[in-house]
């Protein structure tokens, strides 16, 4: 009895000491479940006492048994009244920005930390609730990548509900774990942020076509070109960012004519004389390999020679593959003509892309004719080693010839074209030139040139069209002339609107100047023919004229087909315009007929 009146008389106590500070607080703020915690907070108090005894002079035994009454841990025994501010962002003047490197579920929601005990038990409590990104960013921006979050187990479908609500909850999500539930369930939390996700155009594209959640959560779009202009604004944004790199990772300063060598690098990673990368990593690569090789030299200054050999370094590591075709074409394993003329044979150009390094190189491209009305037919695409970018290219290589010359006459023929040696797949329309004048060539008996290379895409009108890897496919041919002894005549025919996107390697540029190598561009088809023939190309109402000849073997296979009156696979053969002889039915007509 004593003992309880004694606890009774503590307790009044406690409430007279307790209640007007909990009263103080609440009455300075307003927030109805803050008033409702500190209520119960009071009432905690009042009712563990024993909490608030001083354990110091008792003996450790004692003071373990006396506060573990109510359970509690003598070094944790004011757990219950500590605060876990899981994100304080109080010191910050403007909304807080928060970029995630690694959007997997905990880092992005939070999570809570799970411990051993000793007895081997796995605990946890409050204060082991920890913040994610989204609630640091609660009021200010998010900015991630999007695919990594794409790919990361729960999160895409976990991010899509947070945002939507606008209220995040915290919970234990460990795919590796055995113990993903908590007996912990903190309360939903109220969120406000603008989520910036960046990535691919593709990735973009997909989800807004098949994800509803996407268009209504992502509604604002902005695209970035991965190229600008090079201008005088430009040439100083590469040379601040060249110099922030320089000072945030100790490399040697760059003098102007570095930067402008740089610069220079930018443009051919664009493909464009005009234009310069947005991508600047690759950029800072180069810079990187620069001043290596400029403190190799004891150098205190990255001059423009050592960013020239950072690329050169760069090329002898990946070439191997390119240095191995060029060997074969040597020694006479690929065969390739670089001298004298040849009738339905023609030097074409291919990029190879090993992904980090690209290279051009020549192949040989030939054509047959003969007397027959199988058209033209493409022997990569029969064989299935075709893209159908290549075979459009075909259809499209076809209704320029009729163009050309089926229309006063049937336009009749037989016809092959291979790419030799080409033992893998094959796409795109760059061919299209080289193989329009193989064709011809064979047709109007008249030899091509060896020494030059072509790479063209032409439409029905026979204008000549842009295509990619232009320098590429200049830098290839070059090294197998130059391999093989360069005799001033060779060159490349390239598109004219290519022009703009020439950013050649020094040394080609140099040979060009002195006259060892050429380029030529071209617009139609016209200009070509005339390079690689020497003789005009006229039309065919002109005599001695290219196309005349052409249309006069035309002509020719159409003669000697009406007289035989079969065709090659013993087909009847019926030319329009001309009277069809049809044998009789030796059948009885059916009644009614």
């Amino acid at each position: 009895q004593l003992s309880g009146d004694v606890r009774e008389v503590a307790r009044r106590f406690a409430v007279q000491i307790v209640e007007p500070l909990i009263n103080e607080i609440q009455q300075k703020f307003t927030i109805p479940r803050l008033k409702d915690w500190l209520s119960h907070f009071k009432t905690h108090v009042i009712n563990h006492l024993n909490l608030f005894r001083d354990l110091s002079d008792m003996p450790p035994q004692a003071a373990t048994m006396l506060a573990g009454e109510g359970g509690i841990d003598p070094e944790q025994r004011f757990l219950d009244y500590r605060v876990n501010v899981v994100v304080d962002n109080s010191h910050l003047k403007e909304p807080p920005i928060i970029v995630e490197d690694a959007p997997n579920y905990r880092n992005l929601f939070g999570t809570i930390e799970r411990v051993v005990d000793r007895a081997g038990r796995v605990i946890t409590n409050f204060s082991r609730i920890k913040a994610g990104s989204l609630l640091k960013a609660n009021g200010g921006y998010l900015i991630l990548n999007l695919m990594d979050a794409l790919i990361e187990p729960f999160v895409w479908k976990e991010l899509k509900r947070t945002l939507k609500n606008q209220s995040l909850e915290i919970q234990v999500q460990d795919q590796f774990s055995m113990f993903t539930l908590s007996a912990l369930q903190p309360e939903s939390i109220p969120l406000k942020v603008r989520l910036v996700a960046f990535g691919e155009p593709l990735i973009y594209h997909l989800l807004y076509l098949h994800d509803e959640d996407f268009r209504e959560i992502f509604r604002v779009k902005a695209d970035f070109d991965d190229e600008q202009d090079r201008d005088q604004e430009t040439g100083l944004i590469y040379g601040r960012l060249i110099r922030q790199l320089s000072e945030q990772e100790g490399l040697l300063p760059f003098n102007a004519a570095a930067v402008a060598e740089l610069i220079r690098v930018g443009s051919r990673l664009a493909s464009h004389q005009n234009k310069v990368t947005s991508i600047f990593s690759h950029i800072g690569d180069v810079a990187r390999e620069a001043s290596f090789w400029a403190s190799r030299e004891k150098k205190k200054v990255v001059q423009p020679d050592y960013v020239r050999q950072a690329i050169q370094e760069r090329i002898f590591r990946s070439d191997m593959v390119a240095e191995k075709i060029r060997g074969l074409i040597a020694d006479g394993t690929l065969l390739i003509q670089l001298e004298g003329t040849r009738i339905g044979q023609i030097n074409g150009l291919a990029v190879a892309d090993l992904g980090d390094y690209t290279f051009g190189r020549p192949s040989r491209l030939t054509a047959s004719v003969g007397v027959g009305t199988a058209g033209i037919i493409n022997i990569e695409r029969e064989s299935r080693m075709s893209g159908s970018t290549y075979d459009k290219a075909m259809l499209i290589l076809e209704g320029l010839l009729r163009n050309l010359y089926a229309g006063e006459q049937p336009l009749t023929l037989s016809a092959s074209i291979a790419m030799e040696q080409s033992y893998g797949g094959i796409d795109g329309d760059s061919a299209s030139v080289a193989e329009l004048l193989c064709l011809l060539s064979a047709l109007a008996e008249v030899p091509l040139r060896q020494d030059i290379a072509v790479t063209g895409s032409i439409n029905q009108f026979g204008e000549v069209q842009a295509i990619g890897g232009v320098n590429e496919k200049i830098e290839g041919f070059f090294d197998v002339c130059h391999a093989y002894g360069l005799t001033g005549t060779q060159g490349v025919c390239i598109p004219d609107s290519n022009v703009q996107n020439l950013v050649l390697r020094d040394d080609v540029v140099q040979a060009i100047q002195q006259g060892a190598f050429h380029v030529w561009a071209v617009s139609t088809l016209n200009q070509a023919i005339e390079l690689f023939t020497g003789i005009p190309a006229g039309d065919g109402s002109e005599k001695n004229s290219f196309h005349r000849q052409v249309l006069d073997r035309l002509t020719e296979i159409t003669e000697l087909l009406l007289e035989q009156k079969m065709t090659d696979t013993g087909r009847l053969l019926w030319i329009p315009g001309t009277p069809l002889d049809l044998p009789s039915d030796p059948r009885p007509p059916l009644p009614g007929q």
